[in-house]
């Protein structure tokens, strides 16, 4: 019966282990896709800027050709 009650304890230590590593591992990876996330974002920004950049330049070159 001591010895059962050893296993299950040994098993459910293991089990607690198990769990604790695999949080750490899941917490990792939502930390490495929100850093991943956030460049992304800000890389969008950054070409959205560029675009209307852009768009204002090409537009104020247009209104100067057809103002001549």
């Amino acid at each position: 019966m001591e010895d059962a009650l050893a296993r299950s304890k040994d098993e459910v230590r293991q089990l607690k282990e198990t769990i604790a590593v695999l949080r750490a591992e899941l917490e990792k990876q939502a930390f490495a896709f929100e850093e991943r996330l956030d460049k992304e974002r800000s890389s969008h920004r950054d070409e959205k800027k560029h675009l209307h950049a852009t768009i204002e330049t090409l537009r104020a070159k247009l209104e100067e050709r057809v103002s001549r």
